[in-house]
């Protein structure tokens, strides 16, 4: 039997496309661009550390960061300024140097030791005109158990800004700050953390632009109709739903609206709302309160309450996702096949702190 279509399939993908700046997105957006175009005209090396919860925008703005500097193909070769990397689990100098390396195409990014990696990356970086680098899961890099192996990972950081030829973003949980601070002199050339902003309902400031987030949502979901997004105790029921993430609002409405296509409607209700919730969200079996965000009766008389418990579970339930799949885009022109006549020329790393700095120096 031949299946119908369904006229607004043409929606599915209107979430994803949504793109909605409030003060702290764009007070960070403009930070990173300025940061961008400090590199190079400044005596000191450019670091910054973005910082916020799970599911607060970070990997949002980032990436809106990094469409303003796409890799281009030109005759002599690959130009790419900005090269992204997610630092993996447990993370290593070596894990992280073959991150970079797959992110510019090096066809030998797992061989090599982590001083032979180190002079191939400087000389790929250089070869692709790099000024920046964004590191995302920072906190990765931060192995409690293993303080000797953090410490190294500093060093090793702090000796690639001192060249200042690249500006640095590192990008991360809170838990991040702790890779930056292992190492003393490592902070002392990082910026102020940029925090992305956690809504609150209990600071008034904060719960206005939340209020004004989710209009501006509503105005852009067209033809999808939701209950109004002005009332306060809807805008409410939204913030107990997502704990004021911006992540867990999209990933929310995208459910909401994906089973709106599957019904063929464009009327989303409460009760379709609080299906999407349970299905979406990874607090929503632990929710406080029976019937849920959207169909509970009592949200109007313990706000600022119900805000904190909400706020400290949906931190509590977190759980770290270590599978972040990582692009590799493939090299064109020159610096691919330059980075082969390099990867014999380094010797192998020393094991000892002292003499891995040394080493790091040379290779530098």
């Amino acid at each position: 039997m031949k299946k119908s279509s369904n006229s607004l399939d043409i929606h599915r993908a209107i979430v994803s496309s949504i793109r909605i700046d409030h003060a702290g997105y764009t007070a960070i957006y403009d930070r990173l661009i300025e940061a961008y175009e400090e590199v190079g005209t400044s005596p000191v090396p450019i670091c910054i550390h973005l910082s916020g919860e799970t599911r607060t925008g970070k990997s949002c703005v980032v990436k809106d960061f990094l469409d303003n500097f796409l890799p281009e193909i030109r005759e002599d070769g690959r130009r790419q300024t900005v090269v992204y990397a997610v630092a993996p689990a447990k993370g290593t100098i070596k894990s992280v140097l073959e991150r970079l390396l797959q992110g510019l195409g090096d066809p030998y990014w797992n061989r090599g030791t982590e001083s032979n990696q180190t002079g191939r990356l400087l000389h790929l970086l250089k070869a692709v005109d790099c000024k920046m680098i964004v590191l995302d899961e920072f906190q990765h890099l931060a192995d409690k158990s293993q303080k000797f192996k953090l410490s190294l990972v500093s060093d090793w950081l702090k000796t690639l800004v001192d060249t200042n030829d690249f500006g640095l973003i590192a990008v991360g949980l809170p838990t991040s700050k702790s890779v930056i601070n292992a190492n003393a002199q490592l902070a002392a050339r990082f910026d102020a953390t940029l925090t992305m902003p956690l809504f609150d309902w209990r600071d008034a400031a904060l719960r206005v632009q939340f209020k004004g987030l989710l209009q501006a949502f509503e105005k852009q979901l067209h033809p999808f109709e939701l209950p109004s997004l002005k009332v306060e105790d809807t805008a409410f029921r939204f913030f107990l739903a997502t704990s004021g993430r911006v992540g867990l609002l999209a990933k929310l409405m995208d459910r909401a609206v994906k089973n709106a296509i599957r019904s063929n409607t464009t009327k989303i209700r409460l009760e379709d709302l609080q299906a999407a919730f349970m299905t979406s969200i990874w607090y929503a079996t632990k929710f406080p309160i029976k019937d849920g965000p959207f169909l509970c009766s009592s949200v109007l008389d313990t706000r600022d309450a119900l805000a904190e418990q909400v706020t400290k579970m949906a931190a509590q339930e977190w759980v770290d996702d270590q599978s972040t799949p990582v692009a590799v885009v493939s090299m064109g022109g020159s610096a691919a096949t330059d980075a082969n006549s390099v990867s014999s020329s380094l010797p192998p790393i020393p094991k000892t702190k002292k003499a891995l700095k040394a080493e790091l120096a040379k290779a530098l």
